[in-house]
């Protein structure tokens, strides 16, 4: 039995464990050290803890990834490994809908969900916005907010299990805070629904426009994990 067989067949299919879960079933997650307890999970500069790896390999790993790599673990195993050098955490909260979400908002335009075959203009935005949406739409459907023709947010899965998946939202920035966002959010969940897939929202508990939101969509918090980044005077 390879690594990702075992470790799947260890983890249980849970909200707080989406990333770590997502990343094996989709086949582009490397598996960088298991125990066959504990593991070190890699996948597009987001990395995954699972249980608590010894300290120095998990250092170690920590220094090998790229910049910009997001890093989840589960909040008591970050507690018990104590502070990391050269990272800083902050708890991200978990939440996921007990039933329908509420109306969406009203919006100037329309959201349509697209496949990865279908047509989309994203020459207006920014290169790194176009990079992050065409990686995206390989493993998910994209729900696609337009204004006047205009693509101008946009909603998709980050990560996908059996019964979960995460959302994940960005407009474009001259239309923020106009209901976009939301609305995009609520067709994808709508969509998800069809498939029999929950949706999981993570929000850093810093990030009240995003715990707003979350609420407003019709979800509550269940768990809460530890989101690691590097320190910006690390390196």
């Amino acid at each position: 039995m390879s690594d990702a067989s075992t470790l799947l067949a260890a983890l249980p299919d849970v909200p707080e464990l989406v990333w770590a879960r997502g990343a094996l079933l989709s086949g582009s997650g490397s598996v960088e050290w298991t125990d066959g307890r504990s593991a070190l999970l890699y996948e597009n500069l987001e990395a995954c803890v699972v249980g608590r790896p010894p300290r120095a390999r998990l250092l170690a790993y920590l220094e090998r990834l790229p910049q910009g790599t997001e890093v989840v673990m589960g909040l008591e195993d970050a507690r018990a490994l104590g502070p990391l050098p050269g990272w800083r955490e902050e708890v991200a909260v978990v939440h996921v809908q007990q039933g329908p979400p509420p109306a969406p908002p009203v919006i100037r335009g329309e959201v349509r969900i697209l496949e990865a075959d279908a047509p989309l203009d994203l020459r207006h935005l920014p290169v790194d916005f176009v990079s992050e949406l065409t990686r995206a739409r390989v493993s998910s459907p994209l729900a696609v907010a337009f204004t006047e023709g205009l693509a101008v947010a946009f909603s998709y899965s980050g990560s996908e299990t059996e019964t979960w998946w995460d959302v994940s939202i960005d407009t474009h920035e001259p239309f923020r805070r106009q209901g976009y966002a939301a609305a995009t959010a609520h067709a994808l969940i709508e969509h998800m629904r069809t498939r029999s897939k929950r949706a999981v929202w993570a929000a850093l508990e810093s990030n009240i426009a995003s715990l707003e939101l979350a609420a407003r969509l019709g979800f509550t918090p269940v768990a809460r994990v530890a989101s690691i980044s590097r320190a910006e005077d690390s390196r």
